[in-house]
C-alpha cells in the first residue's frame, strides 16, 4: 500500500495506550522522517505490515481485517500490537543512532 501517513498519525497509532501499553519516544518520533517511517513500516514482517496497513493507515476494524485477511479478530488485534511493538524498537533504535551521529 503507498499511502501516505503524517508523523502525527503515526503517533497516535504507536502511542495507543488502551491496545497494548505502548509508550514511544517523543524526541525520537519527532525528527523521523516520511521516509525513515516508510522504510521502518517496511520492515515488518509481512502479515504484521499488512494488519498494521488496514488498521492504521486505512482505518478498518478488526472484524473488516479478519474477514478480509481470512483470520480471527483476535489474530489481528495480536498482529497489530506485535507490529506496533517492533515498530517501538526500530523508531526508538534509529533515533538513538541518529543522536549519537549528530553528536558527533
Amino acid at each position: 500500500m503507498h499511502k501516505a501517513f503524517k508523523k502525527t498519525q503515526m503517533y497516535a497509532i504507536v502511542d495507543e495506550r488502551e491496545t497494548d501499553k505502548l509508550v514511544i519516544n517523543n524526541a525520537a518520533l519527532d525528527k523521523l522522517e516520511y521516509t525513515e517511517l516508510y522504510y521502518s513500516v517496511m520492515q515488518l514482517p509481512d502479515s504484521y505490515r499488512t494488519v498494521f496497513n488496514l488498521a492504521a493507515i486505512e482505518g478498518l476494524e478488526h472484524k473488516e481485517i479478519a474477514a478480509i485477511l481470512g483470520i480471527t479478530e483476535s489474530s489481528s488485534r495480536s498482529n497489530l500490537c506485535r507490529a506496533k511493538k517492533i515498530l517501538q524498537d526500530i523508531i526508538t533504535v534509529n533515533g538513538k543512532r541518529n543522536e549519537k551521529d549528530n553528536s558527533k
